[in-house]
């Protein structure tokens, strides 16, 4: 900057006027770029949803009866279109403003020819020695500038990016967290009680569960039953508080579910829904999970382990 300076402060006024406009126009591409992928985003795990779909052989049989080829094949096509339309547009956008560079970068090197070459020829104030130099200075104080800057918006950019995934994770649950610990007496047991229960879940006028009252005593074994959509399900969701009553109150030992540590409450239940889910793992991990070396395989097959119950 001093060498540039010394020779001509019009020169550094030129060259730093290339590198903020430079900078403006990559920040604005930044932020353009950012709005594009919030669209792009939900279209592009549609359109992987639809790959998906179409390479599973569960759905071939109503595929090919309905003859529905045709009527996928344009949905998906829809959706490649607009993906790619919005594609085109960061395309078309890069390209402007890496002309605007070029541009500015031709404009500034033909303004510091005849800036030097004035001083040169006419005012006979530099050498060729003094022209190279200045050159070659101008170039080191663009290349510096624009390196710090352009790392600053690439800095500020990905924070826009990792914002959401702080947004996502300052989300509160609808579940109350609690911060009583979990204490249960081997000898006492358990008891549980629903006391004038009802729910119903969210945007539904009808309740799933209307007024429950029971009592689940310790050491005790119980069985809920009832026709398909009677609230058996959701009684174990909110015994599970996977889902809060909208009305009344559920009890363990006496005290509100609510009030306990959330992740303590759930270590102390073992549950296995109707439409349970086995993941991608051997047995032994489906039934470990997160207690991986903390359980041995002597517990898990119980005291009969090797006495030839199992071997089947």
């Amino acid at each position: 900057m001093g060498i540039i300076a010394s020779v001509d402060v019009w020169l550094l006024l030129i060259v730093s006027f290339v590198i903020v406009v430079n900078a403006y126009a990559n920040s604005r591409l930044k932020k353009y770029r950012y709005k594009i992928d919030n669209e792009l985003w939900p279209i592009d795990r549609k359109m992987e949803w639809y790959m998906q779909f179409s390479a599973n052989i569960e759905y071939a049989k109503e595929i090919r009866v309905n003859q529905l080829q045709k009527f996928i094949f344009d949905k998906y096509r829809k959706l490649s279109d607009t993906y790619y339309k919005l594609l085109d547009q960061i395309t078309n956008s890069e390209g402007a403003v890496k002309h605007i560079g070029l541009f500015l970068s031709m404009l500034q090197e033909n303004m510091a020819y005849l800036v030097l070459g004035y001083k040169i020829l006419v005012e006979k104030t530099l050498t060729v020695g003094d022209f190279t130099m200045t050159f070659s200075a101008i170039s080191s104080f663009k290349d510096a500038c624009s390196g710090i800057i352009d790392g600053v918006i690439e800095v500020l950019n990905r924070g826009r990016y990792f914002s959401k995934y702080l947004e996502f994770m300052d989300l509160e649950g609808n579940s109350s967290k609690g911060d009583v610990p979990v204490t249960i007496n081997p000898v006492q047991g358990a008891e549980i009680e629903f006391s004038h229960v009802s729910f119903r879940y969210p945007n539904q006028k009808e309740y799933a569960l209307k007024d429950i009252n029971v009592k689940l005593s310790p050491f005790t074994r119980a069985a809920v039953i009832g026709d398909n959509g009677a609230g058996k399900t959701t009684f174990i969701k909110l015994l599970c508080r996977l889902y809060e009553p909208d009305e009344g109150i559920i009890t363990l030992n006496g005290k509100d579910i609510r009030t306990y540590d959330y992740k303590e409450y759930q270590k102390i239940l073992a549950v296995v829904f109707q439409d349970y889910k086995l993941f991608s793992f051997s047995v032994r991990e489906n039934i470990l999970f997160s207690n991986e070396g903390k359980i041995k395989d002597e517990e898990i097959y119980g005291k009969a382990a090797g006495s030839g119950q199992y071997n089947q």
